[in-house]
């Protein structure tokens, strides 16, 4: 896997228990170096030794911080972080990409997380609050030794933490209650990504934003179907083949572009469409946001029509 982002090599300072089966790694520059500025919802790469590519959420900007759930039956990168990864060795990472940026001008917050995925509603909560804006974070957990960073978070003025066997709180509920013109940040588990979906889709678009770390599985008719991709800067012509993806199509032609994830849960390889009709898979963008946009990921996106112009 390889992608022409930059990319930083950055010394694990300090690598720290913050609650069951996860572990808090801070990153610092190697001396005379710096890393870009991050905001609040943003991730970064970390390359593993064997190639692979992991993207986790930022807990804050400087220094970094990122959260590690150490799943034992997954792909290997957070087993690798948790049992061989220590304080004082260089990790390669990304530069931070941003897919669940705060908007700037919302009045009220609210922030729904679930497991570890509070790691970015974290980083929000902190900034909200620090900018004196209407925010409240609604943290669900299996128990408090499951919790990120529980003893900080237990108390907490406008946060509340949902534990098994407590108060059942239902997400549809909270959000009823909202003010009018809340904006709804919510990253968890896939169960609870789908029932937030269910309970927000008659909201207004821009007012609903979802983090992803799991591929959804889609099933079209259309996902198989060739394609007929034209390059508007470049003028060249690609044919993607049934079961190609656009991504591997293009990389195969010799175009030279960002991607990392190809899953479509990174958001590198977004490009613009000038022509043509997407068919969005991946989960860092709304099929509605990205019409609006005129984007497309094409690492898992296919076409509904024969032909796209991509603005390449």
């Amino acid at each position: 896997m390889c992608s022409k982002q930059s990319i930083y090599r950055a010394t694990v300072s300090a690598k720290v228990a913050a609650g069951r089966d996860i572990v808090l790694l801070t990153l610092v520059p190697e001396a005379g170096d710096s890393l870009p500025v991050a905001q609040a919802g943003a991730h970064i790469d970390v390359h593993l030794p064997d190639g692979g590519v992991r993207q986790y959420s930022l807990l804050s900007a400087s220094p970094y911080q990122i959260a590690v759930k150490n799943v034992r039956d997954g792909r290997g990168g957070s087993r690798w972080l948790h049992d061989d990864v220590r304080e004082g060795d260089v990790l390669t990472i990304g530069t931070p990409r941003n897919n669940f940026s705060l908007r700037p001008d919302s009045s009220d917050v609210l922030l729904l997380a679930g497991g570890i995925g509070v790691t970015a509603l974290l980083f929000m909560y902190r900034q909200l609050t620090g900018q004196g804006r209407n925010v409240h974070l609604h943290y669900w957990i299996k128990s408090s030794a499951d919790a990120l960073l529980f003893d900080q978070l237990v108390g907490l003025e406008h946060v509340t933490l949902h534990e098994c066997g407590g108060r059942v709180v239902s997400m549809r509920s909270l959000i009823a209650q909202c003010p009018a013109g809340t904006d709804v940040y919510c990253c968890g588990p896939t169960r609870m990504l789908e029932e937030f979906a269910s309970i927000t889709r008659d909201l207004p678009p821009e007012k609903v934003h979802v983090e992803r770390f799991a591929p959804v599985v889609t099933a079209d008719g259309v996902t198989d179907r060739p394609c007929h991709l034209k390059l508007a800067r470049s003028g060249m012509e690609i044919e993607a083949e049934p079961g190609q993806t656009l991504l591997e199509a293009l990389i195969a032609a010799g175009v030279d572009m960002d991607y990392s994830c190809e899953e479509g849960l990174c958001g590198a390889c977004e490009t613009r469409v000038l022509a043509g009709q997407p068919l969005h898979l991946d989960t860092v963008r709304s099929p509605a946001e990205h019409d609006r946009l005129h984007t497309i990921m094409p690492c898992v996106s296919r076409s509904r029509s024969d032909e796209l112009t991509l603005d390449l």
